[in-house]
């Protein structure tokens, strides 16, 4: 491999800048010894290493928000159902029409609370890609 194609692999790696120009300047200075690879590789798995806990980190953010919000969402379905049920006890069971009507507001109000979970949920992703 040649030191501009070293160059170009330090430059498009995942390292931090300043890891970059250390590597750049090692290089300009004392070319690549067995010393430039050895911190070429620690600085590699350093990276990745706190890439990976980031990663992590990350998940178990999103992992809790996203329970929080499923926690959410079912208090708000129970709730529905809990209506539902109170608006059927109440009226006379021959009544289709006011069964149908109660059952479409039923499914109108589970299709926005689908809704909003699939906002929110949006909302948690591009929360955790912004800090990640």
């Amino acid at each position: 491999m040649s030191d501009t194609d070293l160059k170009n692999l330090i430059n498009s790696s995942f390292l931090s800048d300043n890891n970059k120009k250390y590597l750049m300047q090692y290089m300009e200075l004392k070319g690549t010894d067995t010393r430039f690879f050895t911190l070429f590789d620690t600085y590699l798995k350093e990276e990745a290493r706190n890439a990976g806990q980031e990663f992590a980190s990350a998940v178990e953010k999103m992992e809790k928000m996203s329970e929080n919000l499923e926690e959410e969402i079912t208090t708000k379905k129970m709730a529905i159902e809990e209506k539902i049920e109170k608006e059927l006890s109440a009226i006379d069971p021959t009544d289709l029409d006011n069964k149908h009507r109660i059952w479409d507001e039923y499914y109108e109000e589970l299709d926005t609370l689908g809704t909003i979970y699939q906002k929110e949920l949006q909302k948690i992703v591009a929360t955790i890609l912004q800090t990640a």
